[in-house]
């Protein structure tokens, strides 16, 4: 027994969706890479002309001008920051802690807290500046 065979036609592959999909991810990777970590609290930093440009230190401490203290993404207030400090120092005393202060922050807080950390066994510290032209309003 003979059966006829029927010849289908063959359909040509769309391209166009896998080109979109692909543009797509693209346009999710581009987006995800330019996102930036946000403040928890607006750190306005200073103006230096000179200085280092130097990596950020495994200890990340952010001081605002009203006095708010957060080490490492994790707020503190009083006695509790001296403590973590000390805790900190404890596993490595030389590693480095970077220091983002407001500028608006008066010098005494900010020496005072330099202090503090010296208590706590801190040896490395670096102040994290902004570089740009310094600005004299009168």
């Amino acid at each position: 027994m003979e059966f006829t065979r029927t010849t289908r036609k063959l359909r040509a592959i769309s391209m166009i969706s896998l080109i979109d999909i692909i543009f797509t991810v693209i346009l999710f990777f581009i987006i995800a890479g330019h996102m930036e970590k946000f403040s928890i609290i607006p750190i306005e930093l200073p103006m230096a002309d000179s200085g280092q440009k130097l990596d950020e230190g495994p200890i990340v401490v952010l001081l605002g001008k009203l006095g708010e203290v957060i080490i490492n993404d994790e707020y503190y207030t009083g006695p509790e920051v001296g403590e973590e400090l000390k805790r900190q120092f404890q596993v490595n005393p030389e590693r480095i802690i970077s220091i983002k202060a407001d500028a608006q922050m008066e010098a005494n807080s900010l020496v005072n807290f330099f202090e503090l950390i010296r208590a706590a066994g801190g040896k490395n510290l670096s102040l994290v500046t902004q570089s740009g032209e310094v600005m004299v309003t009168q």
